[in-house]
């Protein structure tokens, strides 16, 4: 693709995919400053939204990961013994 492509081409050639991707209900493409989402749900109507880097608002900070979950198996009751494995 790259910068200032017309986006209307990729568009066509993103159709000639969509069946071998699945048929998916947004189509989503870009050139890195312009991006298009095609919509088409089952009972709505389809519609097109355009948007650039400079409409996407500055968020907050990112969220850091949380901690992840034990993996540990729960310990028996009076035994530090670990399940069978099955």
């Amino acid at each position: 693709m790259g910068k200032r492509k017309d986006l209307d081409a990729v568009y066509r050639q993103l159709l000639l995919y969509r069946g071998a991707l699945g048929n998916p209900p947004p189509l989503v493409f870009c050139d890195i400053d312009r991006y298009e989402v095609h919509t088409n749900f089952t009972r709505t109507m389809p519609r097109v939204h355009r948007f650039t880097n400079e409409d996407i608002p500055a968020g907050p900070e990112p969220l850091s990961s949380p901690r992840a979950p034990s993996r540990r198996w729960p310990r028996r009751h009076g035994t530090s013994r670990c399940p069978p494995i099955v």
